[in-house]
């Protein structure tokens, strides 16, 4: 292996772990955000079965490594008010993606789909995940350009020893 095979293969290491990095911060926000969610949704049913006229939140971050390309999203969904038994009846997937506009998600896209208590957290949350999520994309877009790199460089590397 030549050394410009070697530091294209180190260059993809380090975006990995650079992606495994971020991945870990991004998983530490999605868990901050439904330590705050979990009792406070409780606290929203509590609310409802006292008469109150209050809805339970549906939005959530999420996070999930593609299994083909090991690609890292950090996305938004709706979790749809079923009971268990509904849930469990259903054939299709449980939460819903929340598609991005072309320049990402806006506070005015993610706030349609939360209740008036969420939609402060939802935004302090999507600030912090926001940079992750750009900065995985850009060691991904990296990661795949190098790769095509090194395919390039093995493709035109010279066949045998024509040195004398």
């Amino acid at each position: 292996m030549s050394d410009s095979e070697d530091r294209f293969i180190e260059l993809i290491s380090l975006c990995d772990k650079s992606i495994s990095e971020r991945a870990i911060e991004a998983k530490v926000v999605v868990d901050e955000y439904y330590s705050w969610w979990t009792p406070s949704n409780k606290e929203v049913l509590n609310l409802r079965s006292l008469g109150e006229d209050v809805n339970t939140g549906v939005i959530a971050p999420y996070l999930r490594c593609h299994k083909l390309n090991d690609k890292v999203y950090i996305t938004w969904v709706t979790w749809p008010r079923k009971s268990l038994e509904r849930r469990l009846k259903s054939n299709s997937t449980y939460s819903k993606q929340i598609v991005p506009l072309s320049r990402g998600y806006t506070i005015e896209q993610l706030s349609r789909h939360c209740q008036p208590w969420e939609v402060e957290n939802v935004k302090e949350t999507e600030g912090k995940l926001v940079l992750l999520r750009e900065s995985i994309e850009l060691l991904h877009k990296t990661k795949v350009n190098i790769k095509k790199m090194l395919r390039k460089l093995n493709k035109t590397k010279p066949i045998g020893n024509n040195h004398g």
